[in-house]
């Protein structure tokens, strides 16, 4: 496994710049429970990049 340090923006990066370079055909992320309010103020970063990537992406929540 090879570690990636970048700056930047990283919803960007994680949907677009990253994979696209690394030939990566997966995307796992972690969901952080917002509401529907909080991720309309705050913005969702996981609905960012399912929306914007190339690839399939996995977004796994937790149970609580």
């Amino acid at each position: 496994m090879d570690l990636i340090l970048q700056s930047g923006n990283p919803k960007q990066l994680l949907s677009e710049d990253i994979p696209q370079r690394e030939n990566i055909n997966l995307i796992v992320l972690g969901a952080t429970g917002l509401n529907a309010l909080e991720r309309m103020l705050v913005g969702s970063s996981s609905e960012y990049i399912v929306q914007h990537a190339q690839t399939d992406v996995l977004v796994v929540r937790s149970g609580a």
